[in-house]
């Protein structure tokens, strides 16, 4: 479960392709920042060894791990093309990911609207 899914801010660590994983994630509605301490979520990014090459760019099992208060939140694998193919597939973790924010904050504000109008925690 994301906790805190309306701050759409990320602190991104990547060993490669730190770049375009980032372009990828302001796309989708992220806000990546420099500090750790600007944001509650960690984001890992993991690229894998090449599995296969075309003219557009390579082939790479990628893993983005978003890590919150010390423990992982979510964890997403995906196999896709790096570079400049179509389908990238830092274009389709980040907008997975956005989705799972996007149903994240979605459910937080349908429970405080139960415990508001009910008056008690559900």
């Amino acid at each position: 479960m994301l906790d805190d899914a309306s701050n759409r801010s990320l602190f991104v660590v990547a060993a490669s392709h730190r770049r375009a994983a980032v372009e990828a994630l302001s796309s989708a509605g992220f806000t990546v920042v420099e500090d750790l301490l600007a944001s509650p979520h960690y984001l890992r990014v993991v690229v894998g060894v090449q599995k296969n090459s075309a003219a557009c760019g390579s082939l790479h099992n990628v893993k983005y791990d978003l890590r919150q208060k010390g423990r992982s939140a979510v964890a997403l694998t995906r196999s896709g093309w790096i570079g400049h193919c179509q389908a990238n597939v830092f274009e389709q973790l980040a907008q997975e990911l956005s989705e799972l924010f996007d149903r994240a904050a979605a459910e937080s504000t349908r429970n405080e609207s139960k415990t508001q109008y009910e008056g008690e925690p559900i």
